[in-house]
């Protein structure tokens, strides 16, 4: 109990550690479709921005924490 405990733990962290990197890779692909603005950002509305992000983010989430496999050990083939 305590594995999975601190394997959420570490999923919600590293899911807000990629959550930044994934927000300027969108802002700059967005850049590059729609234009940039004056201040150098993504000619978009931000809150769909953030809602592409969150959802990517999420998906990221569940997928760490459903397909990565830390500390355990895998039989051996042959």
């Amino acid at each position: 109990m305590a594995g999975k405990i601190r394997k959420i733990i570490l999923t919600v962290v590293l899911s807000f550690i990629f959550f930044i990197p994934a927000a300027i890779l969108l802002d700059a692909i967005a850049g590059m479709i729609f234009g940039h603005k004056s201040s150098g950002g993504a000619d978009v509305n931000g809150h769909v921005m953030l809602a592409i992000n969150t959802l990517i983010t999420i998906a990221f989430g569940i997928w760490f924490y459903k397909y990565v496999r830390l500390g355990k050990k895998y039989p051996k083939e042959g």
